[in-house]
């Protein structure tokens, strides 16, 4: 038999991997194979340095290790402990809480969230800021942080003016709304437990204020105006009354009506007792010319006659003042029905205006943490690192 010789040649090298020779033996043409040899390839140290050689690329360098780096050492030694005080508040009102008949039916019957939005625009507006900051002093309070997240810190590039101030102030206070329920969680951020909570708890009092207010406003628009035509016409009423006391204290009657009515009836009432007696009168005269009776009837003749006269005469002169205490009277009568209207739209201005009323119910109190909440500093760092690669990835 003869071994046949192996020959390697350097361009046949792989890296890690040893090369298989073959071993031909023949006789009388017959062939057979021996087992191979494993033979060891050295791994050069050019190809071992280069698998690491990306650590030291700028690409690496600027997407990954930079910013790892600063996210370690900001999140894990700098960053600040915060606290976070939270209070869940709802906000209600009886007029646009109660569901119609077809929301329900439509199973679309939910809390309005009109309140809450009212509420969270007045806590995130300047106003309140101004009125935080005056209590709290913004600046002082959260300038207790690190360098980065305080008042006037790298993450407001050291401003410390209202604006900036007030920005800051809506990053530390976030308000959520539950469209489906209308509940509101109010959640207020500081360095210390207690500023957060005092914050949190003046907040909540501002907002209650707020909508105090602005039901005093809705109050003065639905009730206001109905009041006023309430107050003149009872004002208006007073002057008719007094009117017409000094049209009866000047003329001496107390309703001309009736006194006209009674007079109108004394007046022919005598005359039917004149016509009477002037039958009697004529039939004694026809009859017994020289009865002394006639005397007697003609005299209470004469006297029924100028009663009925007078009583004609007073009825008469009560005519044309009748007509002025009529007016006065048809006044009168008129601005009564008209102040009772206005007491039915007053009433029912007031119902209006409290159905329209919004009212704050706290569900939680403000609370005071003991522990920090924040600033999740795994999460961060995991954060950067993942987005990092992913940058490097796409990249590279």
């Amino acid at each position: 038999m003869e071994m046949q010789k192996l020959a390697f040649k350097p361009e046949e090298t792989i890296m890690n991997h040893t090369y298989t020779g073959n071993t031909s033996i023949s006789s009388n043409n017959h062939s057979t194979s021996a087992p191979s040899l494993p033979v060891s390839v050295p791994v050069p140290k050019v190809a071992a340095a280069s698998r690491w050689s990306f650590l030291r690329s700028p690409l690496f360098l600027t997407v990954v290790a930079v910013p790892n780096f600063i996210a370690l050492t900001y999140w894990g030694l700098i960053a600040s402990p915060v606290y976070q005080s939270d209070a869940i508040v709802i906000v209600t009102n009886p007029n646009k809480d109660s569901d119609s008949l077809t929301s329900l039916l439509a199973g679309n019957a939910g809390a309005s969230t009109s309140g809450a939005w009212i509420l969270k625009n007045r806590l995130l507006s300047w106003d309140e800021f101004k009125s935080i900051d005056q209590k709290y002093h913004i600046a002082e309070t959260y300038k207790h942080g690190d360098f980065v997240a305080r008042a006037g810190g790298l993450s407001s590039f050291w401003r410390t003016d209202d604006i900036a101030l007030w920005h800051y102030y809506q990053s530390m206070v976030g308000i959520t709304i539950d469209e489906q329920t209308g509940i509101t969680q109010v959640n207020v951020k500081g360095w210390n437990s207690k500023d957060a909570y005092e914050i949190s708890k003046t907040l909540i009092q501002d907002g209650i204020t707020h909508l105090n207010h602005l039901n005093e406003d809705e109050d003065n628009d639905f009730i206001s105006s109905a009041t006023q035509e309430s107050d003149r016409l009872q004002k208006q009423l007073a002057e008719d009354e007094h009117a017409i006391s000094q049209w009866r204290s000047q003329h001496g009657y107390l309703s001309p009506v009736s006194d006209y009515t009674s007079l109108a009836d004394q007046a022919v009432q005598l005359n039917t007792k004149h016509i009477e007696l002037n039958s009697q009168y004529q039939s004694i005269v026809r009859n017994a010319p020289g009865n002394p009776s006639a005397s007697s009837l003609k005299t209470q003749m004469n006297v029924i006659e100028n009663a009925s006269t007078d009583a004609r005469t007073a009825s008469q002169a009560i005519f044309p003042v009748a007509i002025e205490y009529e007016t006065l009277d048809l006044k009168r009568e008129t601005d009564s029905k008209l102040m009772v209207a206005a007491e039915t739209a007053l009433q029912e201005a007031r119902i209006k205006s409290a159905q329209n009323h919004y009212y704050l119910k706290t569900v939680s109190h403000p609370s005071e943490p003991h522990a920090p909440s924040g600033p999740q500093r795994l999460k961060w760092i995991l954060l950067v690192l993942v987005i990092s690669l992913i940058l490097r990835a796409l990249l590279a």
